[in-house]
């Protein structure tokens, strides 16, 4: 079992502001299910958990506090922004794990 994976940009952003971003809804169901390790949350679940799993990714990525989508700005321009400020992909953990960042470190000398 897996603790933290990489999803898309589009699709944590769907959870952190509550509108559609990505192209294929399927991506946010799957978001959730691997959040809350159930493989059964539907839409309903989702209307239910929305809050919880929005919490745990501003707690495990705060750079995300101050994302707010503008209407009156194109959104496939906002999101281009939102990719350059923070990437493709962000690695997302199982509600209540923190994010472990696995990479080699140096060998001291």
């Amino acid at each position: 079992m897996q603790l933290q994976e990489e999803f898309s940009l589009e699709s944590v952003l769907s959870i952190i502001t509550g509108i559609n971003c990505t192209n294929d809804f399927n991506e946010v169901y799957e978001l959730f299910w691997f959040m809350f390790e159930d493989p059964f949350i539907n839409t309903l679940g989702i209307v239910e958990l929305r809050n919880s799993a929005r919490n745990h990714i501003l707690n495990i990525h705060p750079e995300l506090h101050g994302v707010k989508y503008d209407k009156n700005m194109n959104f496939e321009k906002w999101i281009n922004e939102q990719k350059e400020l923070f990437g493709d992909s962000l690695v997302i953990s199982v509600i209540g794990e923190p994010i472990i960042n696995l990479e080699k470190q140096p060998k001291l000398v």
